[in-house]
């Protein structure tokens, strides 16, 4: 599966947030708490069992960033970063969304996310 770098771990979390979905938050702040707490630094492989609620924080991500680079509310320079966070957005979902696949066919690939 996917290891998950801080930067990943920030838009899936934004992605929960932006979900509202406290549940879901709970599940993922267990797995990190989990993954993380003693080993700092280390970039931890995402897990079948969380790996759901991952992809379904960043689809919701993706959809936001795109309703708000297509509503062009905000200055050119702002728009700039929210297209490129939404290429890494999309990016982490699709490695995330390949590795979940080949773990449920019982195939195996580590990916790490920068």
């Amino acid at each position: 599966m996917v290891q998950i770098t801080p930067k990943a771990r920030y838009f899936i979390e934004a992605g929960l947030r932006h979900l509202q979905d406290e549940d879901r938050l709970r599940a993922w702040q267990a797995w990190v708490q989990a993954h993380t707490a003693s080993r700092p630094g280390v970039f931890p492989e995402l897990t079948a069992d969380v790996a759901p609620v991952a992809l379904l924080a960043l689809k919701s991500l993706i959809s936001w960033l795109e309703e708000e680079i297509r509503a062009e509310k905000r200055d050119e320079d702002m728009l700039a970063d929210m297209d490129n966070d939404l290429c890494f957005v999309e990016a982490v979902e699709r490695d995330i969304s390949r590795d979940w696949a080949h773990a449920s066919q019982g195939l195996s690939g580590v990916c790490r996310i920068e």
